[in-house]
Order: structure tokens, then sequence, then C-alpha cells
């Protein structure tokens, strides 16, 4: 069975590779420290803020209501276009769903 921070990790990999082939410049939090695992500066000029959830088991969990809280404050406090994102990867299927922690939508994929 693989250790929960090798699985978190090998999930904010593939979601940093996701951005990056969209053209995104992505700075990965040490240690994910802070509301933010990635940060991501979209070629239209908009900057994810994203909280990556891991699995290698089920289904990746939800942040709970302080940890959204923070994501969500970032990106506000943030000057110009910024999102906050929760990213839910299945590391077993490579399967990365993006979400608004705002309210929970599916977001389009990233072009």
């Amino acid at each position: 069975m693989a250790k929960a921070h090798d699985v978190g990790r090998r999930g904010e990999s593939m979601v940093a590779k996701l951005y990056r082939a969209a053209g995104a410049r992505v700075w990965q939090s040490p240690g994910s420290r802070g509301s933010a695992d990635l940060i991501a500066r979209l070629p239209n000029g908009r900057t994810d803020y994203v909280q990556v959830k891991s699995t290698a088991t089920s289904q990746a969990a939800w942040p709970g209501g302080r940890e959204r809280g923070a994501l969500k404050s970032r990106a506000t406090r943030t000057k110009g276009r910024a999102t906050a994102v929760v990213a839910q990867v299945d590391v077993r299927t490579g399967s990365v769903v993006r979400r608004s922690a705002r309210d929970g939508r599916k977001l389009r994929p990233l072009s």
C-alpha cells in the first residue's frame, strides 16, 4: 500500500503536468504548506489556486470548511482574475476532476 504522502505528491505532480500541458506556469508549495498545493498562472492571465486531494483506494476527499475557506480567501485577495480550485485525483486511473472550491461545480477542461 502506498503511503499517503507519496499518493499526495503523485497527485500534485499529475495536476501540475495537466496545467503545464495547457501552457500554464506552475509553482508547487514545498511540503504542501499554505492553502494551495499549486499555483498556476494560465496563458489567459487567470491564476488558479489549487488544493489537490488524491486517493489510491476510493473517491478523493473534499476539503473541509476551514481549508476551503482559506483557499477561497487567498483567491479573493489576489489582484486580477483568480479561481479557487479543488482537484480530485485518482492516482490508480489517472483521472483528475477540477471543481470550483466556491460551489463544487465541475470546471471546464484546461485547453
